[in-house]
């Protein structure tokens, strides 16, 4: 029996929906915030930004779980930047569109589409070995994207 796959557009409408009913909590202007919830994810080994729903996703999700670097990366990423994300710790999603081709070999009836892929990522508080990477954020050492 085939199980059922992920639903990635599924599963980030869920989490805003679930963000928008926990409320708002008390209003705090922007500057009496921590750097993580103001400032746009970013990314651990391109230093770009993340864009799109990937910010309010991973925003929801920082709010969430109480973090406040706003670096992210994949297992991998992490492992190659020296840290190692910690046994039991549960990722967040975030979505990677990819361009693939579809139809014949010939040009005139090929076509190309974005396919959507679910991308796990951890933030920088779930990982050991490394320091978070808050300061090279503030400082503007990272590209936007």
């Amino acid at each position: 029996m085939k199980s059922e796959r992920f639903d990635i557009h599924q599963h980030i409408t869920d989490q805003i929906i679930a963000a928008i009913e926990s409320g708002a909590g008390e209003f705090r202007l922007p500057w009496h915030r921590s750097a993580g919830n103001i400032m746009r994810p970013v990314n651990i080994a391109s230093k770009n930004a993340y864009r799109g729903v990937n910010i309010l996703t991973l925003w929801a999700t920082a709010d969430e779980k109480g973090y406040s670097s706003g670096t992210w990366g994949t297992y991998k990423q992490w492992a190659e930047a020296g840290a190692q994300v910690r046994k039991g710790e549960k990722s967040a999603y975030i979505v990677f569109y990819k361009e693939i081709t579809v139809g014949s070999d010939d040009s005139d009836e090929a076509e190309t589409r974005l396919f959507a892929r679910a991308t796990p990522v951890f933030a920088a508080e779930q990982v050991d070995g490394l320091a978070a990477p808050v300061i090279m954020r503030l400082c503007g050492a990272f590209r936007r994207g």
